[in-house]
C-alpha cells in the first residue's frame, strides 16, 4: 500500500472521513502561485549556481501569473493588486536566513520514501534546503502548501512528523521542517517551523508502525473529543455507538 502524509493525518484525525476531504485548510489560487513562483526561482538559481534576489522572483512571477489571470476570471485591477501583494511576500522570503546561503537549496519538489509496516510512505515537499550552520549535516524542509498552522501544530502533526520521517536519513541529523504561509489575508509571509531531533524521528517510526496497520486494516475508532461536535463525516453519528467509544 502506498501512504502519503496526509492519509496519516486524516486517519489520526477521523478514519470516517472520505478519502479525498483534506484535513488542512486549502489554498487559494493566488497563495498557490505565489508558492510556485518561489519555488520555480529558486530551481533556476540552483541550476544557474546563483544567489536568490527578489527580482528574480518577480520575474517568475509575472510569467506565472499574468498567463494565469484570464482562466482563474480575475479582473485586471485586482490581479495587479495582488500582484504587488505577491511582491511583498517575495521580499518578506528573502529577508530570512532560509533564503541566504547558509542554507543552499539542493533539489526543489522533491519526494523522498520510507517502509513503514507493509506499505511505502510517500512524501513531498516544496524545497529541500541543507543547514551549512551544522556542517550540512541537518536538513530543512520548507513547505508553502500549508496555512493556519501553529508552531505547536506543526511540532505535533502526524502528517508533518510523517513527513520529516521520510526524509530522515537514519544518521542521527536533525530535520527542520518549516511552513512558509502564504495566506491572501495577510499582509505578510509567516514562517513557523519544528525541529524533529533523531529521537523523535524514531518515535514517530515505532509510531506509525501502528498507524500504518490501522489503515491497512480499515480499523475505526471514536475521538470523543474530536468527534462529538463534528459533522464532516457523513458518518459521524456512528461515533457516538458504545462499543466504537
Amino acid at each position: 500500500m502506498i501512504l502519503e502524509p496526509h492519509d496519516i493525518s486524516r486517519f489520526i484525525y477521523c478514519p470516517l472521513l472520505p478519502k479525498g476531504v483534506q484535513v488542512y485548510e486549502e489554498s487559494t489560487p493566488f497563495e498557490s502561485y505565489v508558492g510556485k513562483a518561489i519555488v520555480e526561482a529558486e530551481h533556476y538559481c540552483l541550476l544557474k549556481d546563483r544567489a536568490l534576489v527578489q527580482r528574480k522572483i518577480i520575474n517568475t512571477w509575472d510569467n506565472l501569473w499574468w498567463p494565469a489571470c484570464p482562466s482563474l476570471k480575475i479582473p485586471f485591477k485586482e490581479a495587479s493588486k495582488l500582484s504587488i501583494q505577491a511582491s511583498a511576500f517575495f521580499a518578506d522570503y528573502c529577508k530570512y536566513d532560509i533564503s541566504d546561503y547558509t542554507c543552499p537549496t539542493i533539489s526543489t519538489n522533491v519526494e523522498s520514501q520510507v517502509n513503514i509496516g507493509s506499505s511505502i510512505l510517500k512524501a513531498k515537499v516544496d524545497l529541500l534546503k541543507v543547514d551549512l550552520s551544522s556542517g550540512g549535516k541537518n536538513m530543512m524542509l520548507i513547505d508553502f502548501r500549508k496555512k493556519g498552522l501553529s508552531q505547536m501544530d506543526i511540532t505535533l502533526d502526524p502528517g508533518i512528523r510523517a513527513t520529516a520521517l521520510a526524509f530522515s536519513r537514519g544518521q542521527g541529523e536533525y530535520i527542520h521542517y518549516v511552513v512558509a504561509e502564504i495566506n491572501e489575508n495577510k499582509k505578510k509571509l509567516q514562517i513557523s517551523s519544528a525541529i524533529f531531533r533523531p529521537e523523535e524521528i524514531e518515535k514517530t517510526a515505532n509510531f506509525l508502525s501502528f498507524v500504518e496497520r490501522g489503515i491497512r486494516m480499515g480499523v475505526t475508532y471514536g475521538n470523543r473529543w474530536n468527534c462529538k461536535e463534528c459533522q464532516r463525516c457523513q458518518s459521524f453519528k456512528s461515533l457516538m455507538r458504545k462499543d466504537i467509544l
